[in-house]
């Protein structure tokens, strides 16, 4: 899904969206804060070969990934991602009714 939504790396290097946004979403959740912060995921072989990820771009990549994706759409196919994973688990919840 983020493969077809957000803009490609085009930078040559071969990344796949996936392998940009998989760790942005692993460093922010384990607490990190700045890009530098992917240097940690990315020297962390045990971690990388639990989750099967073979590569993860430096912090110098994922940045100027961000800044290209986000100035050609990325926002909007954000925003569709965003949209699907939510009717996905709306579809999969047994609840009825919410409260916001």
């Amino acid at each position: 899904m983020l493969d077809e939504q957000l803009p490609k790396s085009g930078s040559g290097s071969g990344y796949r969206v996936r392998e940009h946004v998989l760790p942005l979403v692993l460093m922010l959740n384990g607490g990190g804060r700045r890009l530098e912060d992917l240097s940690e995921l990315r020297a962390d072989h045990g971690f990388r070969e639990l989750l099967a990820m073979e590569r993860i771009p430096s912090s110098d990549a994922v940045g100027d990934w961000l800044r290209r994706s986000f100035a050609n759409g990325g926002l909007e196919g954000l925003a569709a991602v965003n949209r699907e994973i939510l009717r996905r688990g709306l579809l999969d919840d047994v609840m009825s009714s919410y409260t916001l």
